[in-house]
């Protein structure tokens, strides 16, 4: 039962979850993806807010590093 929610939810109400994280998918695969995802209830739901959390992680640790590297090969230039 809550599978058909799900895909109603993704289909009738727009909500596809692939697409909201920039996945470049064929909107049949974003609607049954997202309508698995929907009927995992909060479980689902709260994995995909990990793996974002994660992601915005990563990016941070790659910026911070980027920076590093900048300012390091700007001291370089300097000397």
């Amino acid at each position: 039962m809550s599978l058909f929610i799900g895909l109603g939810l993704s289909f009738g109400g727009g909500l596809r979850v692939l697409s909201a994280l920039g996945a470049p998918t064929n909107w049949i695969v974003d609607i049954i993806v997202s309508g698995l995802i929907i009927s995992g209830g909060t479980e689902g739901i709260n994995s995909i807010m990990k793996y974002l959390g994660y992601s915005k992680e990563k990016e941070k640790a790659n910026a911070a590093a980027a920076k590093e590297e900048a300012g390091e090969a700007a001291l370089k230039k300097i000397a």
